[in-house]
């Protein structure tokens, strides 16, 4: 399964967002995650500083990005509740 907040992804579904989802890598949750790939045990997440807050771009376009490889698994937050909207969002990518 593959999950992104970054509109030019191909995974990308407004629907599918940080609140439905949580994304680990080796065991342990990944804050900031904007696109997790199972498959190809691959994350893209917003870069923190060393207190946790997000690190801006030089040139302040935007927040830093990195991306980190390992056992990548995809989990819904809510699983009992999403049944409705899982099933909805397999419609809307038909």
């Amino acid at each position: 399964m593959r999950k992104s907040l970054e509109p030019t992804d191909k995974s990308y579904n407004k629907l599918a967002n940080r609140y439905i989802y949580k994304a680990f890598l080796n065991g342990k949750e990944v804050p900031f995650c904007v696109t997790a790939d199972e498959e190809i045990g691959y994350i893209m997440r917003l870069k923190e500083d060393k207190d946790g807050n997000s690190v801006e771009k030089e040139d302040k376009s935007g927040i830093e990005t990195e991306e980190l490889y390992g056992d990548v698994v995809i989990k819904y937050k809510y699983p009992k509740k999403l049944s409705m909207i899982e099933k909805f969002i397999e419609w809307i990518k038909k």
